[in-house]
């Protein structure tokens, strides 16, 4: 199999958001590719927008994901389960 291995261990980053990093991916290897000048600035300005959505997704991902620990402790905690804490 050719091209890059992707790690898939952040399991906090929903499928939306892996799917954003794949079209901001995909828009990168564009403007790489990209031969005229106008072309590769109206591919910047597209993946800078690109890269502004993923970021606040996965901002938007990390977050929930920490309300989810800390829920899940809070909730080990009342029912006295001490080894979840720790």
């Amino acid at each position: 199999m050719l091209g890059k291995k992707r790690k898939r261990d952040k399991n906090w980053i929903s499928a939306e958001t892996w799917s954003l990093i794949n079209k901001r991916r995909e828009i990168n290897e564009k403007k790489g590719a990209a031969r005229s000048q106008r072309l590769i600035e109206k591919l910047s300005v597209e993946y800078s927008l690109a890269n502004r959505q993923v970021r606040k997704n996965l901002r938007k991902n990390q977050r929930m994901h920490y309300e989810n620990l800390a829920s899940h402790g809070e909730r080990a905690a009342i029912r006295g389960e001490q080894s979840e804490l720790y």
